[in-house]
């Protein structure tokens, strides 16, 4: 069995509720990169894209080179952070071993809903206008 190995870049942001003055930073999966080979090949590919990731919500004008701080943690993951004039960013890069995968279930609402009676199916119908999925007209 071979293993897949991938670098995964998370973005974080910060959410802010002022009702309640909650402040949870939050991070976001950006970007997968799929590595062919060993551990150490995957950990290259991990440094590469924390050292030249920029993310898209960082605004930069032709010519400008942000300053990068890149941190490793014990846990292996890297931490990086950009500042440039006013703005600042932070990220995180992860190396990871796939475990498990799963394919999409594909097939109607009563098929994934076997529970429901065919009359509760008849009823959603008629409320929807006629179709359980609505079509998209092209």
């Amino acid at each position: 069995m071979t293993t897949s190995w991938y670098a995964l870049l998370e973005e974080g942001h910060i959410d802010y509720e002022r009702a309640q003055c909650c402040y949870r930073p939050q991070w976001e999966m950006r970007q997968t990169e799929h590595v062919e080979g060993s551990q150490e090949d995957a950990q290259a590919a991990g440094l590469r894209m924390a050292k030249t990731h920029i993310p898209e919500s960082f605004y930069l004008r032709p010519g400008d080179r942000p300053h990068r701080s890149v941190f490793a943690t014990q846990a292996g993951t890297w931490v990086v952070q950009l500042k440039s004039r006013q703005a600042e960013a932070h990220f995180r890069v992860t190396v990871g071993q796939l475990v498990h995968t799963e394919e999409e279930l594909g097939g109607s609402l009563p098929e994934w809903f076997p529970e429901y009676s065919s009359s509760t199916w008849s009823y959603l119908k008629f409320l929807l206008g006629g179709s359980l999925i609505k079509k998209s007209k092209a």
